[in-house]
């Protein structure tokens, strides 16, 4: 899988880290990158909600 899309959530000691990356190649210019990083409380229904999403996606693999 290429790394052109990452959802990244990380648990830290006190609270949720989520991480959304999107990289786009550019032939002429390189690449164009978004990133966002969250911190917060998440709860289980979110997180179920979340992989079911995901898990729901068509994949091309």
């Amino acid at each position: 899988m290429s790394e052109n899309f990452r959802f990244v959530i990380e648990r830290t000691a006190t609270s949720f880290e989520t991480t959304i990356q999107v990289l786009e190649p550019i032939i002429s210019q390189g690449m164009i990158r978004l990133e966002a990083r969250l911190e917060g409380d998440l709860d289980g229904p979110l997180l179920r909600s979340l992989r079911g999403s995901f898990a729901a996606c068509p994949k091309f693999w």
